[in-house]
């Protein structure tokens, strides 16, 4: 006599399908946990949700083409920036062999225009080259894109019947050091140009004041970043193993604090810092009497430094400690104004300064300061920048002030506080310069 089968209530099939469910939803709760610690950990140490966190201004400057990219080791420059053709194209511009940027439609229009050093050969041209940082690289593609100065410098008595062209030399990043090896290598290689036109930044004189690099850690576009690899090609035989892996974990803890800056999601940011945290810990491990510390090494002299790390970074700055650091930066920036404008006249160009306006000249708190006492710097840094200019003029350099150009207008004309505009920011600088530039001697 047969046992009756018993048929049982969850079938093969059943049974795979509610295993495939409980890892699915195992997997779930996990992800639900780290992304809430994420913002546990987002709200502690910035007082909101991570999804409420205004994160526009470092996406715009991550996504900058003047901010973007792959640094590499420049001989003359410190450092440069080198782009991928199919990022070019994705945002339109081009890049020539020097690595400046120029608008793409704009090189298409102007053949030839932008491959630099090249000499004149058309007299009845106007070329008007714009040195500086990523700010001065958006007035450059601004204009190009356009046409405000180039139309409005082509109706003026001074330049009609001449075809006004703008040329880029502008790098992000670099401060008021490197901008004067750029304008000085590329006269002295025979570039022709009929203007020199460098708007300022006091991002520009903080940088010089050992102050950027203080911001939001290393960026590999930015003069820090090149310091601190000048440093250690400077020491390659003097360093330990110990002290390059230290200078690694260092360097690699920056670099997830700036990207966690720019994280969607909690999970993400929860990420960035463990991994920060992990590469703080092993440097504070590999740290002893023998090891590098990366801020006191450049004290001293030039050979303490490394020629290369102390005029690219820092100019003269960096070897008086006996005076204040900002005096110093200032009377650095007075003395490169006064180079500037005698290598240009020299090699038959005019010269003029452009003191651009900033968020923090303005009297309202509509922005937030990345330290307490940018504030304070910024200003003072323009009072004693005011104080010099009538000096510098009475020596025949043409500068403008337009520090206070935007103080009354809306934050629309503003991208972000480090002193990149919106195109109606530029337009309205642009419209400005017309009169300027023509108006220089």
């Amino acid at each position: 006599m047969y046992a009756p089968k018993v048929r049982s209530i969850f079938s093969l099939r059943a049974l795979k399908w509610l295993a495939v469910w409980d890892l699915v939803l195992s997997a779930l709760l996990v992800w639900v946990s780290i992304e809430a610690a994420g913002n546990l950990a987002y709200y502690r140490d910035h007082g909101t949700l991570i999804y409420d966190a205004d994160r526009r201004a470092a996406e715009r400057n991550a996504r900058s083409p003047f901010l973007a990219g792959r640094t590499v080791i420049h001989p003359y420059f410190g450092y440069a920036n080198s782009y991928s053709k199919e990022y070019l194209n994705s945002i339109g511009m081009v890049s020539n062999d020097r690595g400046f940027l120029n608008l793409r439609a704009y090189v298409l229009r102007n053949p030839g225009c932008c491959d630099y050093p090249q000499a004149r050969t058309n007299p009845d041209e106007v070329w008007i080259g714009i040195f500086g940082n990523s700010v001065s690289g958006g007035l450059v593609v601004t204009e190009q894109s356009f046409s405000v100065l180039a139309t409005a410098l082509e109706h003026d008595p001074k330049f009609r019947g001449k075809k006004v062209k703008f040329l880029n030399f502008s790098v992000g990043g670099y401060n008021v050091t490197q901008t004067l090896m750029v304008l000085s290598y590329f006269l002295a290689a025979g570039q022709s140009l009929d203007y020199v036109v460098f708007p300022f930044t006091f991002a520009q004189l903080l940088t010089n004041f050992e102050y950027h690099s203080k911001i939001g850690g290393a960026d590999p576009t930015f003069a820090d970043s090149y310091e601190r690899l000048a440093d250690s090609l400077d020491r390659v035989n003097s360093e330990t193993p110990r002290q390059i892996e230290l200078l690694y974990h260092q360097d690699a803890e920056q670099d997830d604090i700036r990207e966690g800056a720019l994280c969607r999601s909690g999970a993400c940011y929860l990420g960035a810092i463990v991994s920060a945290d992990y590469h703080r810990l092993r440097a504070d491990r590999l740290a002893g009497p023998d090891a590098l510390d990366a801020k006191k090494r450049c004290v001293g002299s030039e050979a303490a430094c490394g020629i290369a790390t102390h005029f690219v970074r820092y100019g003269p700055a960096k070897m008086d400690r006996g005076r204040n650091q900002l005096d110093v930066a200032i009377d650095d920036w007075r003395r490169i104004m006064i180079e500037m404008a005698g290598l240009a006249h020299t090699f038959g160009a005019k010269f003029l300064c452009v003191v651009l306006p900033s968020p923090w000249m303005r009297p309202h708190d509509d922005f937030v300061p990345h330290r307490a006492d940018e504030v304070a710097t910024t200003r003072q840094a323009y009072k004693d920048i005011a104080a010099r200019l009538p000096e510098l003029r009475r020596d025949g350099i043409d500068i403008v002030d337009e520090a206070h150009l935007f103080d009354s207008g809306g934050l629309d004309l503003y991208a972000d506080t480090d002193n990149h505009f919106t195109p109606k920011g530029y337009l309205e600088i642009l419209t400005r310069l017309t009169s300027k530039i023509a108006e220089v001697q």
